[in-house]
């Protein structure tokens, strides 16, 4: 947090463990952000697992400037800047022969329950796609912008005013670079706010993205 500070300024900066243990976010001025989680995955790498990652990403009032996810365990880095494309290392993300896809879509399990999520799941399954959990959602959606996942769906919340989105930034600026933009689950254009999203060229083969309002049911 001090270096995003000592590099941008006095900026506001939004920590995950921050705001677990204070309740808001570190104070700073200006239009531009700081969005931090340090450790997301944090169940996988208690486990033993490799699946978790450090992310950042870089805000201007709601619009995403840059995106960071790192995966320690492979040392891995993918990247993204606004209108700059997405990037594994030095390899350009970009959308790959359909043959390519992969038939995985990464689904958080404290909204496997929800009718919503219910029903674009039995959707994705009738085409031919397989779900499993989320684990970190920043590196799944790493792998979407990768093609090594078909998507993933989730719900955002808020607390205190504030969304949490530290999980999740980063990965969708890198998704949506890779030519994968963020809807929500009704298959409109996502916002940055509340509620459920999903994102995947999997998703939008099984006709998710349509934007009817009708799609959830």
């Amino acid at each position: 947090m001090q270096l995003c500070q000592d590099f941008f300024g006095k900026i506001p900066v939004v920590a995950e463990e921050h705001m677990n243990r204070f309740g808001r976010t570190i104070p700073g001025t200006g239009p531009v952000s700081a969005v931090l989680d340090p450790l997301d995955g944090s169940l996988s790498y208690a486990s033993g697992s490799p699946r978790y990652t450090c992310t950042m990403a870089v805000k201007k009032h709601d619009s995403l400037l840059f995106g960071l996810v790192y995966r320690p365990a492979t040392e891995e880095v993918y990247l993204a800047a606004a209108g700059g494309g997405a990037y594994r290392g030095s390899e350009r993300l970009s959308a790959p022969a359909a043959s390519r896809r992969s038939p995985l879509v990464s689904v958080k399990s404290q909204i496997s329950g929800v009718p919503e999520v219910r029903a674009l799941t039995r959707r994705l399954r009738a085409a031919g796609y397989r779900t499993e959990r989320m684990e970190s959602t920043s590196l799944k959606l790493c792998w979407t912008a990768q093609r090594r996942r078909a998507g993933i769906i989730k719900s955002l919340r808020s607390r205190h005013g504030v969304l949490c989105d530290w999980g999740t930034a980063a990965g969708l600026l890198i998704c949506q670079e890779a030519g994968l933009p963020p809807r929500t689950w009704a298959g409109r254009a996502w916002r940055p706010t509340t509620g459920g999203l999903m994102v995947g060229d999997g998703l939008r083969a099984a006709g998710l993205y349509t934007g009817r309002s009708s799609d959830a049911r």
